[in-house]
Parts: structure tokens; sequence; C-alpha cells
């Protein structure tokens, strides 16, 4: 993308640092994160009305409350927050002919079949993935009925520099390595990590196809694994030999996430470059020593 005029909600998220660096380089970058900030509330439309719109080509919308744990504790906040700002970003692209690209999330629970393909049935397990689930409706109608052109992506696992550092994220893992100790759960849990550059690259093709394209997209790698996997992997890269703890075990909802890509691959022309080896080598090599 080249010499547009780019507004990017949730800018300063992990994701969101992430395309603002690669988009500026060559774009007009106007951005906007958290939800709410000092002068722009996303859940206010006359608030939101103040940026130059009429300037604007495109929309990434990646603003979001994201914490499932928070979505369970308080369900009504982050419903609200998730779907409103998503009801407000479509309304400024409705009146003002901006295309959108819109992060959605994995919404299809316990899956059916793997790979999971987007036509899966959906089955949201938390209030976060009930208000990423909604807003995709939202997508859809004003897709239909206002001719708005939006591209909508479901990202599986995402994970690289900058992602939050909870215990059992990739982060936490190499910051256990460091200690000395290492305590999983769930042992047997498999997913789908994309690393956070390749979602980038997703969202920038999206950007290109938006105008010949409305649809929604799986954004994943194909392939899946478990915690110890991972941490095997780790301690390969790094030569370290912690202490293992497998804690707690208990039967997962979703024992496995791995998705359909081809129609990502096809439509959009896109693929993921980073395989798991490479991704966790980048992690090891920017926080190994720093843990």
């Amino acid at each position: 993308m080249k010499n547009q005029k780019i507004l990017i909600t949730g800018s300063n998220g992990f994701i969101g640092k992430h395309l603002v660096r690669v988009l500026e380089q060559e774009n007009e970058i106007f951005t906007l994160s958290p939800i709410r900030s000092q002068r722009i509330d996303v859940t206010d439309f006359e608030s939101l009305k103040s940026l130059p719109i009429k300037e604007i080509d495109i929309v990434f919308h990646l603003a979001a409350h994201t914490d499932i744990e928070d979505s369970l504790r308080d369900p009504r906040r982050t419903v609200f927050n998730n779907c409103v700002s998503t009801l407000n970003i479509l309304e400024l692209c409705r009146l003002f002919e901006m295309k959108l690209i819109y992060m959605s999330s994995y919404l299809y629970g316990k899956p059916q079949y793997l790979p999971t393909d987007e036509s899966h049935p959906l089955s949201p397990t938390n209030p976060y993935a009930l208000s990423k689930m909604i807003a995709e409706t939202m997508c859809n109608y004003y897709i239909d009925n206002y001719n708005i052109k939006c591209i909508t992506l479901r990202p599986f696992n995402v994970y690289g520099i900058g992602q939050p550092e909870k215990k059992y994220s990739v982060v936490g893992i190499i910051k256990q390595i460091g200690k000395g100790e290492v305590e999983i759960e769930n042992e047997m849990e498999k997913r789908d990590y994309i690393y956070v550059s390749d979602v980038v690259d997703a969202l920038i093709k999206a950007g290109h196809c938006v105008e010949r394209i409305s649809d929604v997209f799986n954004i994943g790698t194909g392939n899946s694994y478990t915690l110890p996997e991972l941490v095997t992997l780790l301690l390969k890269i790094s030569g370290k030999n912690p202490k293992l703890t497998i804690g707690r075990k208990f039967s997962s909802y979703i024992p496995e996430t791995r998705a359909d890509i081809g129609k990502a691959e096809k439509e959009l022309d896109w693929h993921p470059k980073i395989d798991i080896f490479t991704g966790m080598k980048k992690l090891w090599d920017y926080y190994g020593n720093k843990s």
C-alpha cells in the first residue's frame, strides 16, 4: 500500500504497533488507541467525527477489549465497547465511503473438523468472542445493505515481539526458561501459532484486495503445536535445561485449533512466511537475554 491516508484504531496494541511501523513508511497514518484516548472515544460517534474523516481512504479497525478473563468478569463492558466501536466505524465508512479491514478473532469453539475453514459454524466461548461475532454480523449487514467495502480477518494464536507477557504465552515461557524452571498446564492442547509479521502482511494484502472482495478469511499456518513442543523447541534454540513441571491437567473445551488458510492463499495471495522455528528464534533472540 502506497500514498494512502489510513486510519488505524488500536494502533498502540500488539498488532497495531507492528502495522503502523510498516504502513507509515509510504502512507499518511492517523492513529487512534486505545478505545478511549484523551481526545477521542471510539464508542462516541460525535467524538470520532472530529477526525479528518474526509481525507481517509481506508480504516484498519483493530481497537478492542481483548482480555478474555476481563470479559468473563465484566461481559457488558467488553461487548458494549467492541460492538459499539465497530458500529461507529461502519457508520463512518458508510457516510464517507471509506474501505474497512476488520480484525476479528478465532470464533469456532470446539472444532467439528480440522483444519477449520471459514464456513465452520461459529461458537463463541467467552464474551470477547461473542462481541467479535456480533461485530462480524454488523460488518456483513453493512456490506449487503450499504455496499461498503470490508474484509474481515480471523487470526488464530498470534505471537511475536511485543505480545502480552502472560505466564503461558510464548514470551511467558521464555521468561520462565530464563529463571531455570518452567511450569505449563494442560500440555495436550494444540494451537495454531501465527507470527505477528505474517498477520500484518495479511492485513496489508487485505487492504490491496478490499476494493474487489468483501469476505472473511482465516489467518493461521495450518499447523498446530502443544506447549511441551514449544518448550522443547525453545530449549533447543537456547541451549538451556530448566526444570519442567506439568501443572494442572484438565479436559480442554478446545483441544486443538488448526486453520484452513486455502481461501486467504487463493483470494488474498497471502501465505505465512515465518515457520515455528524461525518465530521462536526471533522471540528468544529478543527476550532470552532479558529474562
